[in-house]
């Protein structure tokens, strides 16, 4: 999520890798052009799980399309990855995120804090016709939480025939492995006598559920806009946290507004 950055890339974009590895020299040179579409600008969401105010940072965007083809859908709340394995319809491939860290300043003296988490992971994308898109994602934090994390959504989609205009709405989920909430949720014998608070031993699961709706407008053949809004809502033992209750906040909101530019290239 948003801080300290967000990072998408589509199965077109994953595509266009994979057919430009696997071409021949020769083939390569007898294709023309392709599209390639990258976008910068502000995202916001909680630097952390349960964090009870959002922090601002950088949202990328970038997108490989053949040319005269449209480019494909994204979730603008995927981890960013690169599909390289096409089975059934569906993609698989590596992906990466960030979550931000949680100080001393966000909780109470005596509670952990938690650095900057790096969370390598899989993820499984699929296009189901043309109104329907789902991705999953499982992650570990190397460092950080040292812990396993996802999130699931599934978008429905409304998308112009003849641009690259589309509009899109879906439910998600996150959840994380009893490591992960004790990390983020819990508060261990230690930290409550620290801390006066009482100890909680959170389970692992499902943390959040909510939605995500995002709009991408062309302005011209070249400039466009792609903003999208979320909302996840903590549930179970994550929302009932003392941490959360006290200093967090069971609202997780996320947001963002890019500016994009597309361009053609020769392969």
């Amino acid at each position: 999520m948003p801080s300290p950055s967000l990072c998408r890339a589509s199965l077109t974009f994953g595509a266009a890798c994979l057919a430009m590895i696997a071409l021949p020299v020769q083939a390569q040179e007898a294709e023309t052009f392709q599209r390639v579409r990258v976008g910068v600008g502000p995202g916001f969401g909680p630097a952390y799980p349960g964090a009870g105010d959002v922090t601002f940072g950088p949202y990328f965007d970038i997108d490989l399309a053949a040319d005269g083809e449209l480019f494909g859908f994204e979730s603008p709340d995927e981890s960013f990855g690169i599909p390289v394995v096409e089975f059934g319809g569906f993609y698989i491939g590596p992906a990466i995120a960030l979550t931000g860290k949680r100080k001393q300043e966000d909780t109470a003296p005596g509670l952990r804090t938690i650095g900057t988490t790096i969370e390598p992971g899989v993820a499984l994308q699929a296009e189901l016709g043309d109104r329907f898109y789902t991705y999953a994602e499982v992650r570990r934090g190397i460092n950080g939480h040292n812990a396993f994390t996802g999130q699931a959504g599934v978008d429905y989609i409304v998308r112009a025939a003849d641009s690259d205009f589309a509009v899109s709405v879906g439910p998600r989920l996150k959840w994380g492995d009893a490591k992960h909430a004790q990390a983020y949720f819990g508060v261990t014998d230690a930290e409550a006598l620290a801390s006066g608070l009482d100890a909680y031993d959170p389970d692992g699961g499902i943390q959040s559920v909510g939605g995500v709706a995002s709009i991408d407008l062309p302005i011209d053949g070249k400039w466009g806009l792609m903003s999208f809004a979320g909302y996840q809502r903590l549930v179970g033992d994550a929302a009932d946290s003392p941490v959360t209750r006290l200093f967090g906040s069971r609202d997780q909101w996320t947001g963002g507004v890019v500016l994009t530019y597309t361009f053609r290239r020769k392969r």
